[in-house]
């Protein structure tokens, strides 16, 4: 089904339907024979964010206590799927990066280092494999569970209401965490605004068919920035991973070189990435929900 709320259902509705779907095909992918384990729980772990931004949409409307338990639940299962997908994360970091040297290019005795990650992701699949099977299985049955609450989801409001205050909040604490970002820019400030642009990037998917134009060019806009800061993150957290690689694998003067490589591409995302954040940011955050507002009675009024 369509990840957005349609013009001739309900806001209640349309949540509820959009979250159920998100669920039914995460479970359809933990079972699917056919699919690689690995992708099966890449796509999971996708549908999880999804329904995560979901209930932040509606977060002020569905009540605190009740969207601080479904969201843990949901953050946890993405977490309890969480370490093949970053294995092989790890992997195609290496190669982006030494794909990136330009006119100064990675040598092969990284080859040693891409070595050793291909050897952590290869014994996490071996040696864990058939705990991994069982955790998805177990993911499978939670998310069996979870089920009928999100099938009798509350809302205390309709309409725009429903959506204004959780558009609004979202949108506010992704200027704050640009704002942070620009002040600071260590990897924990760049990775929170990663968290908060996704969460902007799905609220103006779901909110696309108030105006398909504007909003789907605005969800590209957010889709490139999310990228750049998901590569961005992948770096900072490769950056961590050398700090534990084994002293085998790579001398002083290669890791030294390698953190080299890892701060240049890094600067280079957030020399596009900032720009793109401040223009996609520009209004306040009462602006741009009154601005959707003038976008939504029309489109429920043709």
């Amino acid at each position: 089904m369509a990840f957005h709320l349609k013009r001739k259902e309900s806001v209640r509705k349309g949540v509820r339907r959009i979250a159920l779907d998100q669920l039914d095909r995460a479970r359809d992918e933990l079972t699917d024979p056919q699919l690689d384990h690995g992708e099966a729980v890449h796509q999971a772990r996708k549908r999880f964010k999804k329904i995560r931004a979901v209930l932040r949409l509606v977060r002020p409307v569905l009540g605190k206590s009740r969207y601080r338990r479904h969201n843990r639940t949901f953050r946890d299962l993405g977490r309890a799927l969480s370490g093949p997908r970053d294995a092989e994360v790890m992997v195609e970091t290496l190669d982006k990066l030494l794909g990136s040297g330009g006119h100064d290019p990675a040598p092969p005795v990284f080859t040693a280092l891409r070595a050793h990650l291909e050897a952590q992701r290869n014994a996490w699949s071996a040696e864990r494999g058939g705990e991994l099977e069982a955790r998805m299985a177990e993911v499978e049955q939670a998310l069996a569970a979870a089920r009928p609450a999100l099938e009798h989801l509350p809302l205390k409001a309709t309409g725009y209401d429903a959506v204004a205050p959780g558009l609004k909040r979202a949108y506010k604490r992704g200027r704050k965490a640009l704002s942070r970002a620009v002040d600071d820019p260590g990897d924990e400030h760049f990775h929170e605004l990663r968290k908060r642009v996704k969460d902007h990037w799905y609220h103006t998917r779901l909110l696309k068919k108030v105006w398909p134009g504007a909003m789907t060019c605005r969800a590209d806009l957010l889709k490139d920035l999310s990228d750049l800061l998901g590569d961005d993150h992948d770096l900072a957290v490769f950056r961590s991973m050398l700090i534990e690689a084994p002293a085998g694998s790579l001398s002083a003067g290669e890791r030294e070189r390698l953190e080299r490589l890892v701060a240049e591409r890094q600067a280079r995302l957030r020399e596009r990435a900032v720009p793109l954040a401040r223009r996609l940011y520009a209004e306040k955050p009462k602006h741009h929900t009154r601005r959707i507002a003038g976008y939504w009675a029309p489109w429920k009024r043709p």
